[in-house]
């Protein structure tokens, strides 16, 4: 039997940032002759965090597709990160977690997962902006003349910019 703690670095700045979700998982939870890196036994979910040392070869892939094809067929849902994901953005990997795990209890009409949060609050500037164009020296019509707000989705951001 395995011990109830993360056996990788990557396990390890899962578990680190995973309180932030305030859902209790089970590490190294067995299904049947599988252990699992995470459980959420309500909603039946595993989330698996896959490292390069144990995940790289060609065969390693196909066991763990067999592997969660047979997690599948006895009723759990698979989330899966990879190592690199986890190392470059934990804390993105854990609200995608808690979203997925979210929707899996609403589908299952389990009421235990908190809805989550709005994804990111607004930047400083924008905050700045929002708060200075709501006064009434400034206002909204004189606060953005001269001024576009683009929005670059791949990264998530919103930029203010002065027009010339």
């Amino acid at each position: 039997m395995r011990q109830n703690i993360s056996e990788s670095p990557i396990e390890q700045a899962f578990a680190d940032a995973w309180p932030m979700a305030r859902i209790p998982l089970q590490p190294q939870y067995p299904i049947g002759s599988f252990y699992v890196d995470y459980a959420h036994l309500p909603t039946k979910t595993a989330i698996e965090l896959d490292g390069f040392a144990t995940h790289s070869s060609t065969s390693d892939i196909a066991k763990d597709r067999k592997r969660q094809r047979e997690l599948e067929l006895r009723g759990w849902q698979v989330i899966r990160f990879g190592g690199k994901e986890i190392f470059e953005d934990v804390h993105a990997c854990v609200k995608q977690a808690m979203a997925l795990l979210y929707r899996r209890a609403r589908d299952l009409g389990y009421d235990g997962i908190p809805k989550p949060e709005p994804d990111i609050p607004p930047p400083p500037l924008l905050s700045l902006a929002l708060q200075l164009s709501a006064t009434p020296q400034v206002g909204w019509s004189n606060f953005w003349q001269g001024w576009t707000v683009e929005r670059d989705e791949d990264a998530d951001r919103v930029f203010l910019r002065m027009v010339l």
